[in-house]
């Protein structure tokens, strides 16, 4: 083997390392505060039709964004959870929740982080669902809005329910005008 072979040889092993590493791209850390990341990827797993158009990591980072929040729409589950539990003075009650709220957050987090054409849950019930949870906290209903949520969520899963049932007035049946009136009304700390 001569020099210009051997330099030839060490040149392409470093590209094709070079080329290795870009493709697969920085390994994202998965944040410690969400649930263990096996679950979600085991929930895309389980869903051959959506993982045909869809890669893991872009499911993954759904998920991420889910309960994180993002540009669009910085109120994440994550958020959400912690102003409930915030608004829930009763230590019992409020560790109920919390447990609640992470069954429920996983349950929705791994469903509509799939391609929209694979979903059962969408953003628009994430919209109703956050905004009846922050009127169920003004109003101190939050416990039972989360039964209801949950109950919904599963029947959404099970396609017991249409996805067009997912309204204000669902949660709020007293008028949805109120309940709307209300959320205006209230200072979102992401307008400031």
């Amino acid at each position: 083997m001569n020099i210009y072979s051997i330099s030839r040889f060490i040149v392409t092993y470093v590209l094709v390392l070079l080329l290795g590493a870009c493709m697969s791209g920085p390994r994202q850390e998965w944040p410690t505060q969400l649930p263990n990341q096996q679950v979600f990827e085991a929930a895309f797993d389980a869903d051959q039709a959506n993982g045909a158009v869809q890669t893991e990591a872009d499911y993954l980072l759904w998920v991420k964004r889910f309960y994180l929040g993002w540009a669009l729409y910085p109120n994440g589950w994550e958020w959400l959870t912690a102003t409930v539990l915030d608004a829930t003075p009763d230590a019992l009650e409020r560790d109920r929740l919390r447990r609640q709220m992470a069954g429920i957050g996983q349950k929705i987090g791994s469903e509509w982080a799939k391609d929209s054409q694979h979903r059962s849950i969408n953003t628009s019930h994430l919209i109703v669902w956050g905004n009846a949870v922050r009127l169920a906290v003004k109003e101190g209903s939050q416990a039972m809005l989360a039964d209801k949520i949950g109950a919904d969520v599963d029947a959404l899963r099970a396609q017991a329910l249409r996805p067009s049932q997912i309204e204000m007035d669902r949660y709020f049946p007293e008028s949805s005008t109120v309940a709307s009136q209300a959320l205006e009304d209230e200072v979102d700390p992401f307008d400031i």
